[in-house]
């Protein structure tokens, strides 16, 4: 549920409307958007995307 979450949150959509989608509460929904939810899609990135490689 929290990873279908960040994908609306990425694609924009309002709180309030996912919390309605979802059957949770708005509450429930802003905490996850503040925890960092759309980190979901970013750990789904091929490593070397996540983590560059440093060239000073």
């Amino acid at each position: 549920m929290r990873f279908q979450a960040g994908q609306r949150f990425a694609a924009g959509e309002k709180t309030s409307v996912t919390a309605q989608d979802l059957r949770v509460s708005v509450r429930s929904v802003e905490r996850w958007r503040r925890q960092g939810i759309q980190q979901s899609r970013h750990t789904q990135l091929p490593a070397e995307t996540r983590y560059p490689a440093h060239h000073p």
